[in-house]
């Protein structure tokens, strides 16, 4: 589901965001609520331990991470 689906789904205005981890998808309530990913400012967290569980995820998923 593309994120433009999410947003019309939870009945989101134009311009919020939803949190890019895939467990999560919680709804901005204001305008810039959520902090953006300092690694690629493309992705927006609602919490720091969505952006870590998101972030570790990923990583193993690409076969990568800090052990690597």
């Amino acid at each position: 589901m593309s994120s433009r689906e999410r947003m019309v789904r939870v009945g989101m205005r134009e311009g919020l965001k939803l949190c890019a981890h895939e467990g999560c998808g919680r709804p901005e309530t204001r305008v810039n609520e959520f902090e953006r990913s300092i690694g690629c400012w493309t992705k927006n967290y609602c919490s720091r331990s969505c952006h870590w569980s998101d972030w570790n995820l990923r990583n193993k998923a690409e076969g990568g991470g800090a052990g690597a």
